[in-house]
């Protein structure tokens, strides 16, 4: 299965499954690890509504305070959809630009080989070229 298809399965998961538990069941684990820990929320205010301590909360906006720590990192369900549909819509556009580049260099090139046949053919019968050069003018 390539990624694009896990990042939609897992969308589709958590669309489906949206009030069955999964905060409770982030909360009742992190509740119960009674050591210094991140917990990565979508927004800073997500900290305060699920009651977790400031200094444990980092956001999608805030990544760099898990520079230079080690410490575990639980992970909301809320943010980690922001991320699999970012990914999701970050590997579409890339996939579209490459189509787009492929059917550009199809057109290049076709358009390479008429020219090189155009070439082939002028040096080949220069006479004629030259006749025909002269007769469109």
């Amino acid at each position: 299965m390539n990624i694009n298809r896990i990042l939609l399965e897992l969308i589709e998961y958590y669309r489906k499954s949206r009030g069955s538990g999964h905060t409770t069941l982030m909360k009742q684990g992190i509740s119960n690890y009674e050591q210094k820990k991140f917990v990565l929320l979508n927004k800073q205010e997500d900290g305060k509504t699920l009651s977790i301590p400031r200094d444990e909360v980092v956001t999608l906006n805030s990544l760099e305070r898990l520079r230079g720590n080690s410490l575990p990192l639980a992970i909301d369900n809320g943010a980690l959809m922001v991320l699999l549909i970012k990914t999701h819509q970050y590997i579409m556009k890339l996939e579209q630009e490459r189509s787009q580049s492929k059917a550009q260099y199809l057109m290049i090139n076709k358009k390479k080989e008429e020219l090189e046949k155009e070439i082939s053919y002028m040096k080949s019968n220069p006479f004629k070229t030259l006749f025909k050069t002269l007769w469109q003018r």
